[in-house]
């Protein structure tokens, strides 16, 4: 269950940390990396996949 809660909460986290990165984009004109909002992106989508095959295991 620990695990899952973990899960869980890293994947809010990395979302957040997603649209934290495209706004420092947008917002500098695109100057930027787009890599700020697509790396925790890439990282949600794996702890999200990682939580839901667990909670299909249940």
């Amino acid at each position: 269950m620990k695990k899952n809660c973990f899960l869980k909460w890293i994947t809010l986290i990395l979302v957040l940390l997603t649209f934290v990165g495209a706004w420092f984009v947008i917002s500098s004109g695109g100057e930027k990396s787009a890599g700020y909002a697509v790396i925790p992106s890439i990282f949600a989508i794996i702890c999200a996949a990682i939580y839901n095959k667990d909670m299909r295991k249940k």
